[in-house]
């Protein structure tokens, strides 16, 4: 007996095919109506949290204009920084990875990566102090509570508790401290 002729094959063909799309299409509509969307939740807390923040700050239409102004100008200027850095960073790599590498050459684009650094932190600078000269004492406050969250967050110690609670997570006591 002939189990697989050719009409039996084609069937067995389709409905594979036909289970396939099905569960593609599924798993789209899922995606896109019924799966939990705790990203869009952290970043509507986070927006409502912001908005919270500038009610908070009554600002006036004059203050309001100069903080979204010099917002703007700092994101400009520096996104431009941070991709000179990036092409810094990379012409440093591609020199480290020739076969005989050019120790002047890599001390000039150190140095050019440190200029570009001091760039960006007195545009920084100029940022916050534009913001200070239209702020009253309260605004700054909470603004300053902003800007020592951030500077806190490179401080050596606290990135180095960070990185010990990434890499031990998951791991028993007994685990933690052994050495490797």
């Amino acid at each position: 007996m002939n189990y697989f002729n050719k009409r039996k094959v084609v069937i067995l063909i389709i409905s594979v095919l036909l289970a396939v799309n099905i569960a593609t299409i599924s798993t789209i509509v899922y995606h896109t109506y019924y799966r939990p969307q705790h990203k869009s939740k952290y970043w509507k807390e986070r927006r409502e949290s912001f908005n919270k923040f500038w009610q908070d700050l009554q600002l006036t239409e004059g203050q309001e204009k100069v903080y979204k102004d010099s917002y703007n100008l700092f994101l400009e200027k520096t996104r431009e920084v941070q991709n000179k850095q990036y092409l810094v960073r990379v012409k440093m790599m591609d020199e480290m990875s020739k076969p005989e590498v050019d120790t002047i050459k890599l001390e000039s684009l150190a140095e050019q990566s440190g200029e570009l650094h001091k760039e960006l932190k007195m545009i920084i600078n100029r940022h916050v102090l534009r913001i200070k000269g239209v702020s009253n004492d309260k605004q700054y406050k909470m603004m300053e509570k902003v800007f020592r969250h951030y500077i806190e967050r490179d401080n050596p110690k606290e990135k180095y508790k960070r990185y010990r609670k990434y890499r031990n997570r998951g791991k028993s006591d007994s685990t933690r401290f052994r050495k490797e």
